[in-house]
């Protein structure tokens, strides 16, 4: 009975003895016993199944690297380092949050991502621990995850209205929203007290312009920091709930202060970025309330000013070392810059150019930067979704 040929397989090859025989038995045959050297192939050719191979590994490669590799699929609108360094946050308009491994200041591959149904404008971590994630959505809403129970928080009030910022103060009680009517909200987040729906804040105020960015400024950070459409940079004193215009050159409809920073161990030294590619170093301290004489009763002083970084593109992004040592900047010419700063908040003489990090074709969307012992890692987002972090050592 006749046995089929291997569907898969190499070829094979097999050796048979034969002897001859006739019917009529008695008639001797005077041969040998011939070996035949046969040669089995299988029904699919051996080069197709290496081709078909090599194929499937390119394709699972391909495959790995959009899964757990390249990032999002949309633009990426925030990046944030969690406190310790070891994991990277980021947000995009493909309705995605995700959460990155860091190793050896690289990203190493993606923990978890959190699907929603809508496009993710900001995220960051609640300061305490760490252990929990807000993010500010493009309808208006904003939600909350508990790292460790799962527990999911969502704060709405008026929907349709865009959020921009979100701000948290270290002890993790508040949460300040900034939104593109104008309105910033203020909402009790107290841990054990959150309600996991509410639809009212706690308070809330207007300033009358397309709101931006967001950043609380002063040792108790009870002053916020509020820019965006016309240029406008307000700061709202929260305890009294009184607004102070800072010294910024007015713009028209289409000009805006795209980001703002504030340094976290220099509470008084701010960063400013806007769409005209400018950047700012500012001293707060002449104007923040405070105890003595002259405290609160002089404006807010300029350090540094300059346009040179971004070729005059719009500069998308800022963030400042913890120490206020660096700040890095992102803009839509490509270029993710850092700018090593003296003590008295300047740009270093030796680094008046700033040294650039990247050189690329897509805009530059979200930066964040974190500092190592001897070492800095800068993190940014991409236009088309991309996501990378690179590290060097400090000189």
């Amino acid at each position: 009975m006749g046995r089929p040929l291997p569907l898969l397989g190499w070829p094979r090859r097999k050796q048979i003895q034969v002897q001859g025989a006739i019917a009529q038995g008695d008639v001797p045959l005077r041969q040998g016993e011939p070996v035949l050297d046969l040669r089995i192939f299988p029904v699919v050719p051996f080069w197709l199944q290496l081709l078909a191979g090599a194929v499937g590994i390119v394709a699972a490669l391909v495959l790995w690297w959009y899964f757990f590799q390249r990032g999002h699929q949309g633009t990426v609108n925030s990046v944030t380092f969690e406190g310790s360094g070891q994991e990277l946050l980021s947000a995009s308009d493909d309705q995605t949050l995700r959460r990155w491994a860091i190793r050896k200041g690289r990203l190493r591959g993606r923990r978890e991502v959190i699907k929603t149904d809508k496009a993710i404008r900001v995220a960051r971590y609640r300061p305490v621990n760490n252990d929990q994630i807000w993010v500010g959505y493009e309808n208006g809403d904003i939600q909350g995850w508990d790292v460790h129970t799962r527990r999911t928080y969502t704060l709405s009030f008026n929907r349709d209205d865009r959020v921009f910022d979100i701000a948290l103060p270290w002890d993790g009680r508040r949460l300040i929203s900034g939104h593109g009517s104008g309105f910033v909200l203020e909402w009790d987040i107290t841990p054990g007290q959150t309600p996991l729906s509410q639809t009212e804040p706690a308070r809330g105020f207007d300033v009358q312009f397309a709101i931006q960015a967001l950043a609380l400024a002063g040792v108790d950070q009870q002053q916020l920091i509020v820019a965006g459409r016309f240029n406008r940079l307000v700061m709202l004193d929260l305890p009294t709930e009184q607004l102070q215009p800072l010294n910024y050159p007015q713009g028209d409809g289409n000009q805006y202060i795209l980001d703002v920073a504030i340094a976290p161990e220099k509470p008084t030294l701010m960063a400013v970025a806007d769409n005209q590619g400018r950047l700012s170093l500012w001293d707060l301290a002449p104007c923040l309330p405070g105890d003595g004489p002259l405290a609160g009763n002089q404006p807010c002083r300029v350090l540094d000013d300059w346009i040179t970084g971004h070729q005059e593109a719009p500069i998308r992004s800022i963030d400042f070392s913890a120490d206020g040592c660096y700040l890095v900047s992102g803009g839509e010419d490509g270029r993710v810059m850092v700018w090593p700063l003296s003590t008295n908040g300047r740009r270093r003489p030796d680094a008046q150019a700033g040294q650039p990090w990247l050189r690329g074709r897509q805009i530059v969307t979200a930066v964040a930067i974190q500092q190592a012992p001897q070492r800095l890692m800068v993190a940014y987002g991409l236009e088309f979704g991309k996501v990378r972090v690179r590290s060097r050592g400090i000189r």
